[in-house]
């Protein structure tokens, strides 16, 4: 049992005056030892010396004995685990490479008398004794246990090797790696690296679960299990290996909805026989519309659309859109007021159209080019089209007047006279006049509104008509 192994070591280690023990506690399992192994009868240490078996007067080597199942262990070379005690065909123990599953490396370490423990070849040769021939110090096996007494001493337990969540293998990016001490966290720290070419020295205390970077894709990371307590030996330094891959892409959320239909001209007023396009950003959608002022939902009037609507009078156009796997998209419903273009003639009772765009500083007086010196623009904070208010005033035929000594303009249309000054908040918060480009500018609403007129424009693409 190892319980007697870890009393075997403890007794042989008492009897060694002279060696640095720690005491092992006959009531804990551990994981492994490291100890010096001494013939009782010549006091001479079992050393590895090189690949080979021998004897010295100094303990030069310190032997890992690893538990395989209860009172069976492997002896190894604890500065190279790779080499062990193994039997070999001519009945000699030879120090050789490990053999995974080579029964003949098993021992049997059991207490005799008096802090002497034999070392016994458990399975390829029973009965067989690591031993030492007194007249020369040869090492053999023997069938008589008289020259294989041994005992044990520097004694070290050795921590158990940390243990990964997860363990190696494929992991999503940003998974977490946790480190675990078999042996229990209040007495033993793990130390860790990612550097492949990292000393055991470099490697830094594991505080917290170990993120990998967002660029990483195939990872190694290294680990060992130190104690603070006296009497245990690192454990062995263990590989973790991770390949990294990109979490799969949410699927985006198919709408259960068609997408509502939008048209190419906001409602407003148009030119008459303008072409308005209907469009619908769902695939495979079908656009209905009616232009009667029914729901296109169930109306009998309803139209398809297939091809652009021209729009030659004052009237309503209601659409909706449908989809094979949708639902019908909410109603769109566009309002259009008409006026002749291309010809000097207005609708009746109007005397005056002018047509002007944002940004563009040609514009039309009864369809009549004419040209501004500064482009209207919109305003940024109150969102108001500004426009140069002598141009605008003129083309009504006002007249107007600019006074420098107190920055004003007095624009004088028939009996209205209207005063702006630069600066100034103008009258039902319609925001206060501006000089662009040394040009008076004032919202278009306001001036035209001022002198008579009405200004028609739904949307900052539209044209915006002035009529009076």
């Amino acid at each position: 049992m190892f319980k007697k192994f870890c009393a075997a070591i403890l007794m042989a280690a008492m009897v060694l005056s002279t060696a640095s023990v720690s005491a092992l506690s006959t009531s804990s399992i551990v994981y492994a030892a490291d100890v010096t192994i001494v013939h009782a009868g010549t006091n001479d240490y079992l050393v590895a010396n090189g690949t080979n078996l021998a004897y010295s007067t100094n303990a030069t080597t310190l032997w890992r004995l690893t538990n395989i199942s209860d009172g069976v262990f492997t002896i190894a070379a604890q500065d190279n685990p790779s080499y062990v005690l193994r039997v070999s065909d001519t009945s000699s123990v030879i120090l050789d490479t490990y053999v995974q599953g080579d029964e003949s490396q098993y021992w049997s370490v059991s207490l005799a008398s008096s802090g002497i423990a034999t070392i016994r070849t458990n399975r390829s040769r029973n009965n067989l004794y690591l031993g030492m021939t007194i007249t020369n110090g040869a090492l053999d096996l023997v069938s008589s246990s008289t020259n294989s007494k041994w005992r044990f001493a520097q004694v070290n337990r050795v921590a158990r090797p940390p243990v990964a969540s997860p363990e190696s293998g494929n992991i999503i990016r940003g998974t977490t790696v946790q480190l675990t001490a078999p042996d229990g966290s209040s007495n033993f720290d793990i130390y860790y690296t990612t550097d492949v070419r990292a000393a055991k020295a470099d490697f830094v205390a594991y505080t917290r679960a170990i993120s990998f970077g967002q660029n990483a894709t195939n990872v190694t990371l290294r680990a060992f299990v130190q104690s603070n307590t006296a009497g245990y030996a690192d454990s062995d330094i263990v590989t973790f290996t991770y390949r990294i891959t990109a979490p799969s892409p949410t699927p985006t959320p198919k709408p259960t909805q068609a997408a509502q239909p939008v048209a190419s001209h906001s409602s407003g007023v148009i030119a008459a026989g303008t072409s308005v396009t209907l469009t619908c950003s769902t695939a495979g959608n079908t656009i209905y519309y009616t232009d009667d002022g029914s729901d296109p939902t169930d109306s009998a009037t309803r139209k398809r659309y297939t091809q652009p609507v021209v729009i030659s009078k004052t009237v309503t156009i209601k659409a909706i859109a449908t989809a094979p796997g949708y639902a019908n998209s909410d109603l769109s419903t566009f309002n259009y007021e008409t006026y002749s273009s291309g010809t000097p003639s207005n609708p009746p009772g109007v005397t005056m159209t002018i047509v002007l765009k944002i940004g563009e500083t040609r514009y039309t007086k009864n369809d009549v080019a004419a040209q501004f010196d500064v482009a209207p623009y919109v305003e940024p904070s109150s969102g108001r089209t500004m426009v140069p208010i002598r141009f605008i005033a003129e083309a009504f035929g006002a007249q107007v007047e600019w006074y420098n000594d107190i920055q004003t303009d007095i624009i004088t249309l028939g009996n209205r006279s209207l005063s702006i000054v630069l600066g100034r908040e103008l009258p039902n918060s319609m925001g206060k006049s501006m000089l662009i480009q040394d040009r008076l500018f004032v919202p278009v609403r306001y001036v035209s509104e001022q002198l008579g007129a009405t200004v028609l424009w739904t949307a900052h693409t539209d044209p915006i008509i002035i009529t009076m």
